[in-house]
């Protein structure tokens, strides 16, 4: 039998995913859109390189209003 005093936990050279923001956690959004939004979503997210939820994260930040 092998020795499983190792298993599981964080791998040393995984450091997880970025938080956007100092100290706020990510959570899930889960939403049914328009197939041309999706498609436009993914296509400024290959532009810029940024994921989905980051380009949403954009968005959110630049329609703020105060």
């Amino acid at each position: 039998m092998t020795d499983k005093k190792n298993w599981g936990g964080k791998r040393p050279n995984q450091t997880g995913r970025p938080t956007n923001r100092k100290g706020v956690k990510r959570v899930s959004l889960h939403c049914l859109v328009d197939p041309a939004t999706k498609d436009q979503i993914k296509h400024i997210s290959e532009q810029k390189k940024l994921s989905a939820g980051q380009i949403i994260d954009e968005w959110a930040e630049g329609s703020k209003t105060g």
